[in-house]
């Protein structure tokens, strides 16, 4: 997993992760209850893909915005593996049934 900087003390800006010395601590390793972690786990995954899918982009609007023009490139050939990964995760539901885990569906998927 990627590792974000530290945010510094009192800072406003929200954010999924947690920062401890300078470590990204994972949501799943923040809950207490273990079976609901277990439970979420395709969710959690399939957040993290897409997080990582988004983050690609953004980087890619900001190497377009600064003038880089070989960065770009390299991240728009990563985002369709990013997004295969983030929409390839699933659950099991009552009856047996394999359904696909959506994340911010018609949010993430439009803006990657």
């Amino acid at each position: 997993m990627e590792r974000l900087p530290a945010r510094p003390q009192g800072s406003t800006r929200g954010g999924a992760a947690v920062c401890e010395v300078g470590r990204v601590v994972p949501l799943r390793d923040r809950l207490a209850d273990r079976r609901f972690v277990d439970d979420s786990g395709p969710w959690l995954d399939a957040a993290r893909a897409w997080g990582d899918a988004a983050r690609t982009a953004l980087r890619l609007v900001e190497a377009v915005k600064a003038g880089d023009e070989a960065t770009p490139r390299q991240q728009r050939e990563r985002i369709p593996e990013l997004v295969k990964a983030a929409k390839s995760f699933v659950y099991v539901d009552m009856k047996g049934k394999k359904v696909p885990v959506v994340v911010a569906d018609g949010v993430l998927d439009t803006f990657v």
